[in-house]
């Protein structure tokens, strides 16, 4: 596919080969343009979990498969960012000696067909057990990540109507990069320190030996962040599933040959038992923590105070102090905040303290 050049006539080929397998699996699966934008298309498909409380709330699975396309001669078109969020090209001219009349494709074949594949394959036992699903799940292959996470900033910031928002995503989970399994030895969580008492969704998971599995709670690389940041920096606990960057990132060498397939296998399967896990908690708290800083607080609210303990009275121009006795307090209070640094607080207070 050319590379899959986000808004590549490529790309929206592989958008079309990922949207029927994800129909002959039989899970509803549609479009979404970007920026209104017909060449630039999130595919989602939907699994409705089975709770009737709990199926109001989503779990959001994706990866990207948009790449790097490819070069000819000494010139190449990029995507970039306006000040907006808009995507605009722009054609840059940088001679190769090497290369000069060759093309360059960048297949990309861990970058990002790997999480691809995992997320098809993922969709697949998903929707076969989604019975036992009680959130529902919305599966989502992005466009647009390598101009910027364009396609997931865009549907994180707009849900899909009439499905999901900001509020009603629980848990975010992005693979990228999952396709060197062996050679690392280790498959890294990056950004489970989002979820209040993390481990407790990751006991009792394992992945064939002698791979390691490693929890980091944040990751302050730039180049290890994915689509989860926009979820990530809008406080929703999101996850990144990856094996690492070694030499085939963003290299023309990034070829299926060099893939472990067993990995990928081992790595759904992996993610499957996250999400069934997930799926399934009663309550998905986050843990107000980002390694974007902490969760800004709403501009006001309401709030209730309670105290208790002791009461003494301390005589000044005597010798002695009072008997030890009870004290309490109870309130309510609003808060608004002019800025990380200053708020106005109005509270209304009753306090008992006996002497």
């Amino acid at each position: 596919m050319m590379g899959r050049y986000s808004g590549s006539i490529y790309a929206n080929k592989s958008a079309e080969y990922i949207k029927a397998e994800l129909e002959s699996i039989g899970i509803k699966t549609f479009y979404q343009t970007i920026y209104n934008n017909p060449n630039l298309k999130n595919v989602v498909g939907i699994i409705e979990g089975s709770d009737e409380r709990l199926k109001k709330e989503w779990i959001v699975i994706g990866a990207h498969y948009d790449h790097l396309g490819f070069q000819t001669g000494n010139s190449r078109t990029y995507s970039l960012n306006d000040s907006l969020g808009k995507i605009r090209s722009v054609t840059i001219t940088a001679k190769i000696p090497i290369f000069d009349s060759d093309t360059l494709i960048y297949n990309g074949a861990d970058d990002n067909a790997s999480g691809v594949s995992s997320l098809i394959e993922l969709a697949r036992m998903l929707y076969s057990n989604r019975q036992i699903l009680k959130r529902s799940i919305a599966i989502i292959a992005f466009d647009a990540n390598e101009t910027g996470r364009n396609g997931s900033t865009y549907i994180a910031n707009n849900g899909i109507a009439p499905y999901f928002g900001e509020y009603d995503v629980k848990f975010m989970m992005s693979i990228d990069m999952v396709g060197h399994l062996k050679a690392n030895n280790e498959l890294m969580v990056i950004g489970c320190g989002m979820l209040y008492k993390y481990k407790k969704y990751f006991e009792g998971l394992s992945i064939s030996k002698p791979n390691r599995i490693i929890l980091k709670e944040f990751d302050l690389s730039n180049l290890m962040v994915s689509d989860n940041e926009p979820y990530a920096r809008m406080g929703i606990p999101s996850i990144l599933i990856s094996t690492g960057i070694k030499h085939h990132y963003h290299k023309i060498w990034d070829d299926a040959k060099y893939i472990d397939f067993q990995g990928i296998e081992d790595i759904t399967n992996y993610s499957f038992s996250l999400i069934n896990k997930v799926s399934n908690t009663r309550l998905i708290i986050p843990s107000g923590r980002s390694q974007y800083g902490l969760i800004p607080v709403r501009k006001n609210y309401f709030g209730v105070s309670i105290g208790f303990g002791n009461n003494e009275h301390y005589y000044k121009n005597g010798t002695m102090t009072g008997k030890i006795t009870d004290g309490e307090s109870i309130g309510i209070f609003y808060r608004y905040n002019l800025s990380e640094l200053f708020a106005v607080k109005a509270e209304f207070d009753y306090e008992y303290k006996q002497a």
